[in-house]
């Protein structure tokens, strides 16, 4: 009987070692992680060039190129692309400040994540009870994305959006291995895959090199807005005016920054239009600010015949040596004027407007233009940037001048909102340009005017009289595009026009 008891007992001793046994050998291995680390050539343009390229686009969007490197992506390569795609624009946009991106390996399998040996061609996933090299070899070969062709698709598709990431320090891919036993064997589970880019010294945090300044690229895309809704306020002026409204604005907006120009300041955001829009009154910008700035309101406006250009060169008064400065060209209809919004604002030498699409009083392409300003001469020269970039043409001045004391050229005030009967009857102006807010056209308004040849109209207007133009014969009348009112009125009246 004893024996008996003795052999149950020892059964039952060697079942429960082979269940524990069996158990241990069951037991899940936990995911660990396995990283990789790559970088890209140096070259190219910077992190700020390509930012600000970024936050033009907010505003106009390029179109949609006809190819695009995702196109060639497998499934499991384009939807890790799609993943890291919208990662990236969150962190250009500022709402997303982490430079590490998790993605389950369930969103890019379709809810699989783990795989046999039979699946990966391995004899097992398991080994002296750690993951198998093997396994892990096959999956990365079999399986797992590519990932630097992933990351080629992005920077060629979104090298703007990327504008954050400092290729030459690079980016590093973790796969987290481990093992589930399933079905009565070992079979590979990937949890996750981690994703880690190191951010540009110029936006990234003070306390990590793995994390963006999302307040400064906020600011910065909030001053970008600023500028679109003041290019919206001002969209049905006429090209002069228009022009005209936008040094306004930046002069409202900003102010010149001394402590910069004499060379106090380390080059960088004085230099930029984004301290133009942001709405901070204590920031202040220089020549380089204020022309890019205007050179950006008229990147974003639709002209009838109008273009903006910047240049730079020698700014000079009266004898002094001159120095470097940055300024702008307009083309309006075909005519080339300075504007030079930086010193047309208030304390500056041109204020308000001597230097602003004025007539030169002296000068040629090849010895510079001069402008009279209170007493004192002002010469632009141009430097030999500007002579190699842009053909003789393009900086070639008019003689003809736009706005001048013989009025030749007439800007009605912007708040005039009818022209009364016989305003402008006999007037020895070319060119009218009637504000954004007239509303109506007497009669008679412009009659006998044998040598006027533009009339600008507004697309506020809602009335104007038949023989509002009558013995113009040289006149040719622009109307904003579709307006129902004007284009009536132009051909039930045979009047010569055109459609803008």
């Amino acid at each position: 009987m004893m024996r008996k008891g003795i052999l149950l007992i020892l059964v039952l001793v060697l079942a429960l070692a082979a269940a524990l046994s069996a158990c241990a050998e069951a037991a899940e291995i936990p995911a660990e992680p396995e990283t990789v680390h790559m970088t890209q050539p140096a070259g190219g343009e910077s992190s700020s060039s390509l930012f600000l390229t970024y936050l033009k686009r907010i505003n106009r969007p390029a179109p949609v190129p006809n190819y695009l490197a995702c196109q060639d992506l497998g499934t499991t390569d384009r939807r890790t692309y799609d993943r890291m795609k919208s990662f990236c624009y969150s962190l250009a946009a500022g709402t997303n400040s982490s430079a590490k991106l998790e993605l389950e390996t369930g969103l890019i399998y379709d809810g699989k994540t783990t795989w046999t040996a039979a699946e990966l061609g391995v004899s097992q996933v398991v080994t002296d009870g750690t993951v198998a090299e093997a396994a892990k070899t096959a999956f990365k070969q079999k399986f797992a994305p590519d990932w630097e062709k992933v990351m080629h698709a992005l920077l060629a598709d979104c090298p703007y959006e990327m504008y954050w990431y400092e290729k030459t320090q690079g980016w590093s891919y973790t796969y987290w291995f481990g093992a589930r036993y399933i079905d009565g064997a070992y079979q590979l589970y990937v949890s996750k895959f981690g994703l880690t880019f190191t951010v540009s010294p110029d936006f990234c945090s003070s306390t990590s090199d793995y994390e963006t300044d999302s307040a400064k690229i906020q600011t910065a895309v909030a001053a970008i807005q600023k500028a679109q809704a003041i290019v919206d306020e001002h969209a049905g002026e006429p090209d002069i005016e228009k022009l005209y409204s936008y040094k306004e604005e930046i002069c409202d907006l900003v102010s010149y920054n001394e402590e910069a120009a004499a060379g106090q300041a380390q080059y960088g955001n004085p230099w930029q239009m984004i301290w133009v829009f942001d709405g901070d009154p204590f920031h202040e910008v220089v020549c380089e600010g204020y022309s890019k700035a205007f050179a950006y309101l008229c990147e974003l406006s639709d002209f009838s015949n109008a273009s903006c250009t910047t240049v730079t060169g020698q700014m000079s008064v009266d004898s002094d040596a001159g120095e470097g400065h940055m300024w702008n060209i307009v083309t309006v209809n075909g005519r080339r004027y300075i504007a030079d919004v930086t010193n047309c604002d208030a304390g500056t030498i041109g204020a308000p407007d001597l230097l602003f699409m004025k007539l030169h009083d002296s000068g040629s392409y090849g010895t510079g233009y001069c402008y009279e300003c209170y007493g004192s001469y002002v010469l632009y020269v141009y430097d030999e940037d500007a002579v190699d970039l842009f053909p003789k043409a393009e900086l070639t001045l008019s003689d003809y001048p736009l706005v001048d004391p013989s009025g030749r050229l007439v800007i009605l005030p912007k708040d005039l909102t009818r022209v009364d009967e016989e305003a402008f009857a006999y007037t020895g102006a070319v060119e009218i340009v009637v504000g954004s807010k007239c509303t109506e056209i007497g009669s008679r308004a412009f009659a006998n005017s044998s040598s006027l040849k533009y009339l600008v109209l507004p697309a506020g207007i809602k009335k104007i009289a038949d023989n509002a133009v009558v013995n113009c014969p040289e006149l040719v009348v622009q109307i904003p595009k579709g307006h129902s009112v004007l284009l009536k009125w132009a051909q039930d009246n045979y009047i010569n026009y055109v459609e803008h």
